[in-house]
């Protein structure tokens, strides 16, 4: 029963990627937009309106803050070359 299910799930996963395999055109490789799928539209892109988890998947994506946390914890230079 284990090695039916290890067959199925190989299947799958080869079925699943072949269609991939023939969109790899130089014309898809180089194409300069990006597209993102959200589950729904956001309200507004002004992040001080902002009430959603989906509006804050855009906002993060569009706006890049000053700073930021190191993965050491300390707040380094994001934007920002310095600061007092």
């Amino acid at each position: 029963m284990t090695r039916i299910r290890i067959v199925m799930a190989m299947l799958v996963c080869a079925l699943g990627v072949a269609p991939a395999v023939g969109q790899t055109t130089p014309q898809a490789v180089w194409q300069s937009t990006l597209t993102i799928g959200v589950a729904s539209e956001g309200e507004t892109f002004d992040p001080h309106l902002n009430v959603t988890s989906v509006g804050n998947q855009r906002i993060w994506s569009i706006y890049e803050g000053l700073l930021r946390y190191a993965p050491d914890g300390k707040i380094v230079g994001n934007l920002a070359e310095s600061w007092k």
